[in-house]
């Protein structure tokens, strides 16, 4: 109660022109802590809403194309690109190639119109997902068979065959 006192005797013993600076000036400090707390934060999220917009956009007018182009798969307006077996072949050993489990190749044939037969003896089961899973990945590959039998004396080895097809 002391403290109130003390402020009014003192807001009452200023000029008018002080009383009126001091209230100016805690009105700048309103508007500014108003500004630095509520207005710069919201900001802050419209300009972050305006990107995630741009990047929403984008993705819809992708989606679009890529609906455009499935509903011309479907009605036969266009083909869907496809590679021969021999040209697959060359592919799977080229991808085989460069990877760790080349050493491991043991068989590797046609097995019909529009598949392959791969098989690996002793092969790392991860360094073999990897590989598959790459390869599968970016050459439209499907994997239609997996066989995989786990080698009790060696951790992490398998025998696989795999049968991959267009």
């Amino acid at each position: 109660m002391l403290q109130f006192e003390f402020l009014t005797s003192a807001w009452g013993k200023l000029s008018a022109l002080s009383r009126y600076l001091v209230s100016l000036g805690c009105l700048l400090i309103l508007i500014a802590s108003i500004a630095i707390f509520f207005v710069a934060p919201l900001q802050n999220k419209v300009a972050a809403l305006k990107t995630n917009i741009n990047i929403n956009k984008n993705l819809l007018s992708e989606m679009q194309l890529t609906s455009d182009k499935i509903t011309a798969l479907d009605k036969g307006k266009i083909s869907s690109p496809t590679i021969s077996v021999l040209k697959m072949m060359g592919l799977v050993q080229a991808s085989i190639n460069a990877s760790p489990i080349k050493e491991r190749l043991v068989d590797f044939k046609q097995a019909g119109d529009k598949s392959v037969v791969v098989r690996f003896d002793e092969v790392s089961f991860d360094a073999l997902t990897v590989w598959l899973v790459r390869f599968s990945n970016d050459q439209c590959v499907r994997v239609e068979k997996v066989d995989i039998i786990e080698l009790p004396n060696s951790p992490g080895r398998v025998n696989a065959g795999l049968s991959l097809s267009l």
